[in-house]
């Protein structure tokens, strides 16, 4: 039971990671120019990865695998 909480926990937080990985590059986007630092694509990619963490994580949890 408490597998299933935490994976509904680590899905919703895939969720919104992804989400805020979405907006933050909607936005980003058109405010780029030159001095754009090399940070805000690393950070984007960063956190996609722990997206993709969460709902790996999740998944584990949902089939019962800890």
């Amino acid at each position: 039971m408490l597998e299933k909480l935490a994976a509904v926990v680590c899905l919703a937080l895939a969720v919104w990671q992804f989400y805020a990985t979405y907006k933050f590059i909607r936005v980003a986007k058109p405010a780029s120019s030159v001095n754009t630092t090399i940070f805000r694509p690393i950070g984007i990619g960063f956190s996609a990865f722990f997206g993709l963490i969460m709902l790996y994580a999740s998944f584990r949890l949902m089939i019962g695998f800890p």
